[in-house]
Formats: structure tokens, sequence, C-alpha cells
């Protein structure tokens, strides 16, 4: 039987949910924002910034969406909270699914007493609290369970519905590859203490290469890094400038993917494409796959991960056939 303090979380007529953060993230909060609008039946409303919910939340039905302009200061997120008072009539009950905590996040509190907060950086005893094991995907979903326990995180676990552009762009790409070829996708860019060498990705695309005569690979990323020459060129296609909807619906479609910790990571995810995940000075346990078959290679630097270990886990995930989301 639910709680007093659930059910009348339930019959809240005008709930919103506030959250920000970069791309992936944005992702991984995807399921638990899908699973709070059934559980509100329409009734919730977004607070992000102004373009969030049309890439990411475009399916959601949110009956409103309010623009949060934000910025960072000491390298943490910061937005000035009298923003929501100008639009303090359009809700009654605020879920803020933000998983770093601010002094602006506890003022928001502090600005509207008279209504129910919940809060997964703070969780007053209600919510399993964050911890260090617990998939970020999985934290941005506790509210939704905390609200409705029969609810399961996979089955909202999906990509935002492709537009017909990217849709087309996709397959004009894909039509200019070698018919009947698997697809390897590599993503080699993010932050700098992210990344890998190229030099080492480059021998690891050779050597599977020359063991996997079936796969072509495609490198997304938005800048040349010199992947796409060798002794297997001609099978090897960068695609730099290409749109970020148009590259998600392209690493949705593919058999295999490769790459760091990233936007682009997290998407094969939700497609349940077979995925090698490289990690340095991130978890893979907090920032990895979640929902497809995976192996992370993982180092306290992102220069102790060695090409061997790399091409073991490639050559292992591309005898699998890969399962539809």
């Amino acid at each position: 039987m639910m709680t007093d303090d659930i059910q009348a979380w339930r019959r809240a007529r005008r709930p919103i949910a506030f959250f920000f953060g970069a791309f992936g993230d944005h992702l991984l909060a995807r399921p638990g924002i899908l699973a709070l609008q059934r559980i509100f039946e329409g009734r919730l409303s977004f607070a992000g910034t102004p373009d969030a919910w049309e890439r990411f939340y475009p399916d959601a039905g949110f009956r409103s969406v309010h623009a949060i302009h934000m910025g960072a200061t000491n390298n943490a997120f910061a937005f000035d909270p009298a923003q929501f008072e100008t639009f303090a009539s359009d809700f009654d009950a605020f879920i803020n699914l933000n998983w770093w905590e601010s002094d602006d996040n506890l003022d928001i509190v502090r600005r509207f007493p008279d209504i129910p907060h919940l809060r997964i950086a703070s969780h007053g005893g209600r919510l399993a609290p964050l911890t260090d094991t617990a998939h970020m995907a999985d934290s941005a979903f506790v509210i939704a369970r905390y609200l409705d326990d029969r609810l399961h995180i996979d089955d909202f676990a999906t990509l935002p519905p492709p537009s017909t552009r990217s849709i087309a762009l996709c397959r004009q790409l894909r039509d200019r590859l070698p018919a009947h070829a698997r697809l390897l996708v590599v993503h080699t860019h993010t932050k700098s203490d992210k990344e890998w060498d190229a030099v080492r990705f480059r021998s690891v695309l050779e050597r599977f290469l020359d063991s996997h005569d079936d796969h072509v690979a495609v490198v997304i990323d938005p800048d040349d890094r010199g992947l796409d020459f060798g002794r297997h060129e001609r099978r090897v296609f960068s695609i730099e400038g290409m749109d970020l909807a148009a590259t998600t619906a392209l690493v949705a479609t593919a058999d295999l993917f490769l790459g760091v910790d990233s936007y682009f990571l997290h998407v094969a995810d939700f497609a349940r494409v077979p995925t090698v995940g490289l990690f340095g000075p991130t978890s893979p346990a907090l920032w990895g796959c979640r929902f497809t078959r995976a192996r992370h290679v993982a180092a306290k630097s992102m220069s102790d991960i060695g090409v061997d270990a790399v091409l073991d886990h490639l050559h292992a995930l591309a005898r699998i056939e890969r399962v539809s989301a």
C-alpha cells in the first residue's frame, strides 16, 4: 500500500521536473523523466535549458516547458533560482532530478516552502542516497521508483525518436558504405583527460579489420584524428561535420561501437549496440553501459589502457549479434 506521502505526490496537479547537465547526462535522465510523465498521466512540466526538451525529450508530452538559463562558477553548474518565480503559478510540486548539489538548488526549496519537493542530491530520508556504485541512469530513476515501485528502468531506456531528416541523412551515409558490411562506429573525442591516444586507436582499427573483413569502420569525431588511412583506409570513413541528431541516428544503426566515455557511448548503450568503452578518470560503474552487452576497459589514466586489451574485447563482441532496443 502506498504511504500518505506517495499518494499526495501522485495527486499533484501541476508537478514540474528540473534537470540540467551535459548531453550524455540528459540521455541518462531520460528514463526517469519518461517514467514520471507516465506516473503523472501527462501533468508533468519541465524546466531546463532552452533546447533540452526538443533534443532529448520530444516525445515526453510535457504539459508545459520553461527555459532556465544556466552557467558555471568554479567548475560547477550555476543558475539564478529567481527564474522559477516567473512561472511559479505553473507548478505545485517540484522534482529536482539534478544529481549535483549546489546553493542554487537549495535556494529553490527556500523560495517555495509551501510546496512539496523531491530531490535526488539531498534525499531527506525518503530516497536511497546516491552512492559511488549506482549507475547514473538508476540514480535519475529513483524518484520514479519511489512514486511507483512497479516501474522498471529498462522499459523507458530508449533514444529520442529520430527526425525524418536524421533518418534520411543516416540512410544516405549507409548507402555509400559497402553493401552488407557490418558497421563499427568509433568515437574518440571528449574532454582531454578522457581521450585515448589516436595512434592506439589506429592500431586497434587496423588489427581488428585484419581479422574481420566483413566490417567497415565509421569515425564520428568532430575533427579528423587521422584514423582513416593505413592498410585498410578504404574501409575506414571519417564523417566530421554531421550534426548531433543525424550522428545519433547513425550510432543507433551500428553493429558494434568503440569509444570513450561520452554522449555517443550512452547512445550506443540505449540503442543496445554491443560496446567497448574506455575509461580513465571516470567510473564505468557510474557512467558506463547499463543496457547493452558491453566490455569496459578501465585504468587510472587513459595512457595505461593497452591496445591488446581493447582489441580482445572488440573481437569478442564482434561475434555477437546485437539485440534490438
